[in-house]
């Protein structure tokens, strides 16, 4: 899931079709665009391959360095780091889309791992992690090869704010200033690695979202109401292969009854560098 984009997986027997040797095939059915990609196993070689997009590109689902690639295992592999990505929590079962009351499924963002070292990419992290005045912010992408005319990637932001259940990262509203914060900017800087060219992406909101952050959830502009949990939203990058997304958001301090400070009082709240990557280990 990405972006609202919610697929639906079943390996079916493979009846022909424009790749020889491909005894099954697994659908991807996206729940908004009208592309599909498949996922192929080649009865020959044992190569997991994948066909999306306009141009049918055919992409190799494991990308492991120094791995031979004429080995038949590459499903099991494949399963095998899915499984484990899983069980280590560095993907996992989370809401499938924006609204808080949304279907939950398995989500293929990468998630932070506390006391753990995320994967690297040119040395940027494909996960980051930030904490300002007590905010966090968790962000990560993944690649979407079968929309990639419409954007390369697609990011999620999840932010919150700390509560006493974060032990001694935990700040209390005297220490930190405020009682709750709304959002009101955003400023991405994304770079692509092999135009060497960052864009800039400056704006009120995100994507006509303005939550006000307390304590064990957020008010939600959009619904109207308190929520329960982190404020979560996904966007997508222009059409890349590879590179780096990091920036800040902009936010306003509260008082207990929502009074808004001056505007001295604003404050930063930074989004550390995550990576863009089109040919990572393994696609799922």
């Amino acid at each position: 899931q990405a972006y609202d984009y919610v697929t639906c997986t079943a390996w079916t027997e493979q009846m022909g079709g424009p790749l020889d040797n491909v005894c099954f095939a697994a659908d991807n059915f996206p729940d908004h665009f009208a592309e599909k990609k498949r996922l192929l196993v080649n009865a020959v070689s044992g190569q997991l391959l994948m066909k999306a997009g306009y141009g049918n590109e055919i992409l190799h689902l494991v990308n492991v360095e120094g791995r031979d690639s004429g080995r038949f295992d590459d499903i099991l592999v494949w399963a095998e780091e899915y499984c484990r990505r899983l069980s280590q929590g560095e993907i996992g079962v989370g809401i499938m889309g924006s609204h808080p009351h949304s279907p939950r499924g398995i989500t293929l963002f990468p998630r932070y791992v506390p006391g753990s070292t995320p994967p690297m990419v040119d040395g940027v992290p494909v996960v980051s992690r930030k904490v300002t005045r007590g905010v966090e912010v968790i962000a990560s992408a993944v690649y979407v090869p079968q929309v990639e005319h419409h954007f390369g990637f697609i990011y999620s932001i999840r932010i919150r704010l700390l509560t006493p259940d974060d032990g001694d990262e935990y700040v209390t509203p005297e220490q930190r200033g405020f009682e709750k914060c709304a959002l009101l900017q955003r400023h991405w800087r994304i770079t692509n690695a092999e135009t060497g060219l960052t864009e800039a992406v400056d704006g009120n909101g995100v994507i006509g979202m303005f939550p006000v952050l307390k304590e064990g959830g957020y008010w939600s502009n959009i619904r109207n109401e308190d929520l329960p949990g982190t404020f979560q939203y996904q966007s997508c990058t222009g059409p890349m292969k590879k590179g780096s997304f990091a920036g800040h958001l902009s936010f306003q301090p509260l008082s207990i009854n929502g009074d808004m400070g001056n505007e001295d009082s604003v404050f930063r709240v930074e989004v550390g560098s995550f990576a863009l990557d089109s040919q990572p280990p393994f696609l799922f």
